[in-house]
């Protein structure tokens, strides 16, 4: 049986799209989970996966948001136990390996299920998906005021139906990364629409700048307004983006692709 264990913070976070897989597509991992008689997961904790801070129980852990340990590297020593560990972003890999050989690069996804085209008029400009906070907040107002478009801010929305629901309706899609990491909302809006998005490094190694989204210059307002208002003035580009990312994500990039990946390391670890 493998339970996931993580914490709520009134949106949907990485432990449940995973929970959601497991449920939804439960006859693909059978041989991790303990079924009752009518095809019903029993919730015997047997293994789990923590895709939050434990200090306690080490086996295995998810690192979520360890693009931050850039800052902070000894907090490496914390994950030494870990096995196995994983983590989100290629270019650690060097600092994963040096204090864990038990490590492993399982990125960030999206769950197109969970966020299908609908279809639905665009009656906004632009769309924020991700939470507009602190230093990158302050961007993102940069980028909104100056840009003299209609956006919408979908940060406090709780669930994913709602969530897409709202993004559908928006013509773009805005992202930018806290420190130059590819976060989840890089997966999540292109199973939605058209991303215009930061260049970030590890972004080559999941998709094609120009076929799966547009990148602008890293908190460069000028820069992402002119590509934002480029794609906007571009219809049949704008759909040929969403089209080629949401079948990217569909082939490559969903959390069951990431659960299978987990899931093989966890069983040739076991044996």
């Amino acid at each position: 049986m493998l339970a996931i264990n993580h914490e709520h913070y009134g949106h949907w976070t990485i432990g449940d799209y995973l929970d959601w897989v497991l449920i939804y597509y439960k006859d693909e991992f059978k041989e991790y989970l303990d079924l009752d008689k009518e095809g019903n997961i029993n919730r015997r904790h047997q293994a789990r996966i923590s895709v939050e801070p434990n200090w306690i129980d080490h086996e295995p852990y998810w690192a979520l948001d360890n693009h931050r340990l850039k800052d902070s590297p000894d907090q490496l020593g914390k994950w030494m136990g870990a096995n196995p560990l994983f983590y989100t972003q290629p270019s650690l890999k060097y600092l994963f390996k040096e204090k864990n050989p038990n490590s492993y690069c399982v990125p960030f996804a999206a769950e197109p299920e969970l966020h299908r085209p609908y279809n639905f008029k665009k009656i906004h400009d632009v769309g924020i998906i991700m939470q507009a906070d602190g230093e990158r907040g302050e961007f993102v107002n940069k980028v909104m005021e100056k840009s003299g478009l209609d956006w919408v801010n979908v940060s406090a929305i709780a669930t994913p139906w709602h969530y897409s629901w709202v993004l559908s309706e928006c013509k773009v899609l805005f992202n930018a990364s806290r420190k130059g990491e590819v976060n989840m909302r890089f997966f999540e809006a292109m199973s939605i629409g058209a991303l215009v998005t930061d260049r970030v490094q590890d972004a080559k190694y999941f998709a094609e700048e120009g076929l799966h989204y547009l990148g602008y210059k890293s908190w460069d307002v000028d820069d992402a307004i002119s590509v934002i208002k480029g794609l906007l003035a571009d219809d049949d580009k704008r759909e040929k983006l969403a089209q080629n990312s949401r079948i990217l994500i569909q082939k490559r990039h969903t959390y069951k692709h990431r659960l299978k990946e987990i899931l093989s390391v966890i069983k040739e670890v076991k044996q």
